[in-house]
């Protein structure tokens, strides 16, 4: 009958939905876990080139004081 025809699409409608959503918050979780790792890469670059600066800092007041002094 045209009522199962319904049915069975409709069923199918489901499994497709289920499959599809379970694919996305997969890609969702990587993409979540990539852009976590990035986030951890930039702050460490950002701590390094802070650590270079205050170096540079502390040997140009060292020279200046080696020149002056």
């Amino acid at each position: 009958t045209s009522q199962m025809v319904d049915t069975v699409w409709q069923r199918e409608r489901d499994i497709m939905d289920y499959a599809f959503r379970q694919s996305e918050s997969s890609t969702d979780r990587a993409l979540s876990v990539l852009l976590a790792d990035k986030e951890i890469d930039q702050a460490q670059w950002e701590s390094a080139q802070k650590s270079n600066d205050d170096f540079k800092s502390v040997l140009a007041y060292g020279a200046t004081r080696w020149l002056v002094g």
